[in-house]
């Protein structure tokens, strides 16, 4: 199943702050990219991201920010 076009708005509006990100479709998904490197995509309404050192910092980052309220609502990720 491909992602609604409004899931697709809504992470693109989450990485609204990070600079030079470009969509690519490809079989119905969506390919994300930021400066050109592929980092991540939305497949079925979901926002995956490439799992490397960075990412999972820039994770922790963002959930340390948005505090305990956004707890558990990514459970399938631990630090």
């Amino acid at each position: 199943m491909a992602p609604s076009p409004e899931y697709l708005e809504y992470v693109l509006d989450l990485l609204a702050d990070a600079s030079e990100i470009s969509t690519r479709k490809m079989m119905g998904e969506y390919l994300l990219y930021a400066s050109g490197k592929l980092f991540g995509g939305v497949y079925d309404d979901r926002f995956l991201v490439k799992d490397t050192e960075a990412s999972r910092a820039a994770t922790r980052r963002a959930w340390a920010a948005a505090g305990p309220r956004s707890a558990g609502r990514a459970a399938s990720w631990s630090p």
